[in-house]
């Protein structure tokens, strides 16, 4: 047998859960770790096929039509957020027909943590307290003519929360463009980025601390639901609770868990590593 990579690599543990090997340290990279920014990018996304049928996805769909015709008479965005075709599905409280789906992504999510992440069953993440949604949004990119709808969404992080899920509402025959995407910085070299294929019904899980974004949709229409789970209640405004790292939430009174909050914020040295050879990864 040679010597082991120069960098960290994947391999499955007695339990079959994939986790980050270290060269030269018997230590599997698991849990809280993974919630660092720099090490959330080299995660991998988890496509769970046909999460939603049919019938529940014409639900989302009928709770977003709801939404904006219950907002019509409020001022403002209408039930909207800052960004034009977002909508925040949680507003006074989840609609009780979208609980049990609720309910069983985050089992789900549950699931994928403890294959791939270990973060449920990290001490730092745990004092924080169990999982629930932070908030259930329904985006909408369209471009059809006179239709609304954003175009794109730039490369960001879910700060605070500890997964994101999404739930593709349209065919992507409906939609050209649109991709799913996300980034790794490569040491030395050109930022790396990965497209995802999910297709109607399909759920994609990751960490929230991953770098991802949303292409150009060119033509068509894209509907998804994104779901944010965290550790800080499930958020009742007309927003998303804490947003920006901003402590306790003015309206909710919600906060975010300490270990997200500290994997941002606090100055603890995460070794720096190219991680080329796992771009594949992403």
């Amino acid at each position: 047998m040679g010597p082991p990579p120069a960098t960290p690599w994947f391999e499955c543990d007695a339990r079959g859960r994939s986790t980050w090997v270290w060269p030269g340290d018997s230590t599997a990279l698991r849990g809280s770790a993974l919630l660092e920014p720099a090490m959330a990018q080299h995660t991998r996304v988890v496509r769970i096929r046909e999460a939603f049928s049919e019938a529940e996805i014409g639900l989302l769909f009928a709770a977003a039509e709801r939404h904006i015709r219950d907002h019509a008479a409020e001022e403002g965005l209408a039930g909207q957020s800052d960004v034009e075709g977002k909508l925040y599905l949680h507003h006074r409280q989840i609609p009780p027909e979208l609980l049990s789906l609720v309910a069983r992504i985050t089992e789900e999510v549950r699931r994928v943590d403890y294959e791939h992440w270990g973060l449920l069953a990290d001490a730092k993440v745990a004092a924080s307290g169990p999982i629930g949604p932070r908030c259930v949004e329904f985006h909408a990119y369209d471009q059809r003519r006179g239709c609304k709808g954003r175009e794109r969404c730039a490369n960001h992080i879910d700060a605070g929360s500890l997964f994101t899920a999404d739930i593709m509402l349209t065919s992507t025959a409906d939609f050209e463009g649109g991709d799913l995407e996300t980034s790794i910085d490569v040491a030395g070299k050109e930022r790396v980025t990965t497209a995802h294929a999910f297709e109607r019904g399909d759920c994609l899980v990751f960490l929230s601390h991953k770098h991802h974004a949303v292409s150009d949709v060119l033509s068509g229409r894209r509907a998804v639901c994104v779901i944010e789970f965290w550790q800080g209640g499930c958020c009742t405004a007309n927003h998303r609770c804490a947003d920006g790292g901003v402590g306790r939430d003015p309206t909710c009174g919600n906060k975010e868990g300490e270990a997200t909050y500290y994997s941002r914020f606090t100055q603890e040295e995460i070794q720096c590593l190219s991680f080329v050879h796992l771009s594949e990864m992403i």
